[in-house]
Parts: structure tokens; sequence; C-alpha cells
């Protein structure tokens, strides 16, 4: 992916992972549609009943997301082993691409990271038309943003792009929009109506908290989800709780100047435990996640 050059989300030790609090996303973003056409889908599942229209005092997005956590967890498909685009079999990338799924997670979720912001696109064509959207996309902000593009064999193509669900800025205040790209992107080649025909806007603020329900029920699956974003695992989240342990530790060895933080080495005792160990780094509460720390401690030799 492109450098990072406007606000993103926080990192670990230099492994992107979970924010502040251990969850994904500080804020969910929003895109304005710039036509009718498109679908735009949440990262959040599909309510088992309709959800009630805005009142007049204006329904709230918090409101939302609790009734998300009553709902039922997306039923995944077996999780990629590498992040997109490598990761998905030619068979896999097919039926996503050609699903009827209204569900984005049991849609996609199995091998692009929900639970940050992003956009896929769904549309058709072959690998040539893939490159001509490609570098057409590549007229806009370039080096800043790359949609990542797979052709399925039996036709259709599948773009993604992490972050620019909403208004992304630069390091000198520059604002960069959905809206603009596709834009930018149509006017260079008109190929992009029938290649990016279905647009996908990934909010991860309801994604992080469908995959901290998935991290907690399944463990080994939050592993594999993490994977998906490249450089990030739970071990990520553990070596950063145990950076923060060390710096505050009261023991002998940890105020001795000379004793320098080992994470190469606690990250190779973190791998050696089981993923049941290690999800508990994902409360939400600062209390939880010291004590969460400290039963771990031990167990890598700290």
């Amino acid at each position: 992916m492109p450098p990072c050059v406007g606000p993103r989300f926080p990192m670990w030790i230099g492994v992107p992972f979970i924010g502040t609090t251990l969850m994904l996303m500080e804020g969910c973003k929003s895109a304005a549609a710039p036509d009718g056409k498109r679908l735009a889908v949440s990262a959040e599942p599909p309510a088992q009943a309709a959800a009630p229209s805005p009142d007049a005092s204006g329904a709230s997005t918090a409101a939302a997301l609790g009734s998300a956590q009553a709902r039922a967890l997306p039923r995944l498909k077996p999780i990629s082993s590498k992040p997109y685009p490598d990761g998905p079999s030619d068979e896999v990338l097919c039926a996503a691409i050609h699903s009827k799924e209204t569900d984005i997670w049991e849609r996609f979720g199995h091998f692009i990271p929900l639970y940050q912001d992003g956009v896929i696109w769904v549309g058709e064509g072959n690998d040539n038309d893939r490159k001509a959207t490609e570098a057409a996309v590549a007229t806009y902000a370039p080096r800043m943003f790359l949609a990542e593009g797979r052709a399925c064999s039996k036709g259709g193509l599948l773009f993604y792009i992490d972050d620019l669900a909403g208004p992304t800025f630069d390091s000198v205040g520059n604002a960069y929009t959905l809206a603009e790209l596709e834009a930018a992107a149509r006017k260079t080649n008109s190929i992009v109506d029938k290649t990016m025909a279905e647009r996908n806007i990934v909010a991860g603020q309801a994604g992080s908290e469908i995959f901290r329900r998935i991290c907690h029920q399944d463990p080994e699956q939050c592993d594999l989800l993490l994977r998906l974003r490249a450089g990030s695992s739970l071990c990520g989240g553990v070596i950063s709780a145990a950076e923060a342990f060390f710096a505050r530790s009261d023991r002998s060895w940890a105020k001795d100047p000379s004793v320098k933080f080992d994470g190469r080495r606690l990250s190779a005792a973190c791998q050696a435990l089981p993923a049941v160990d290690k999800v508990c780094v994902f409360t939400k509460d600062e209390t939880e996640r010291t004590e969460c720390w400290r039963k771990l401690a031990p167990k890598m030799g700290l």
C-alpha cells in the first residue's frame, strides 16, 4: 500500500494494530455518494428486523452500534492466509465478485480487513480492464491512493482501497475524498463506469465492534482476521502491552537503566502462546487490560 500521509490508524511499535484502547477505529468516517447508481454497504451486518427510521431528534450512530452488539455474528468462510490482493484464490475471489450476499462480512470478510475504513468496488471486465482502471485511479493524488485490483478468471473485477471511506488529509492539510477520486478516474477513462460499478463502503467503527466480538468468541479466528492487514497479529497487541508494562513496572529490573526492552525476545515468547491466552488484550477497559498483561507477563518470562 502507499505510505500513510494523513491521519490513519494508530501504530503499535511499528506494527499496524488496534487503536489506543486496542480497538481498530477512532471514529467512523462517511462519504457522500456522487451518484445514485452505486451500492453503499456498511461493515455492520444487516439487522434481523427492519431498522427504525431516524426521528426528528436524529438516530445516533451509537444507538445503531449498540443494536449491532445483540446481532448474530457473521458466518465467515475460511479466512485467507495472506492479505488481499495475494490472499484469496481465484475460486474465492470469483465467488465474492458474483455473490448476491448482502452481508459484507460474509461476502468479503474472509479476505479483506473489514475492521478498518475502506472501499471495495466490484464490476465487469478482464485483467486488461483492471490495469486500465488502476491507471485511471492513480491519476488522483498519485502515490497516495492505490486501488488494488484482481480479475476473476470467469469475468469480473474487484478493487480495494483501505481508508478513504471519508475525507483523508495529506501532511499540508489538503483534503481528498472518495467522490473526487471516482470523478477523476471516470474523467480519465470511461471504462470505470463498468469496472467499478458497485461500491461498498466499509465502516470501520461498526466493523471493529464485530471484530472484537469475534475475537472473544473465537481467538484463533481473531488472529487470522488480524493477519489480513499486513504486519498485524495478536502478538502485536501483546508486545505493545508488554512495552507499557515494562515502562510502568516497579520491578527492579525494569528500573535498571542498563536493562533494555527486548521486543524480539518477547515476540518469540508470544508466538509460542495459544491465541486464547492473548485475546484479552482486546478489552476496552484499561484496568482489565492491565490485569490481562499481568497474567501474560509470567508466561513470557517477565
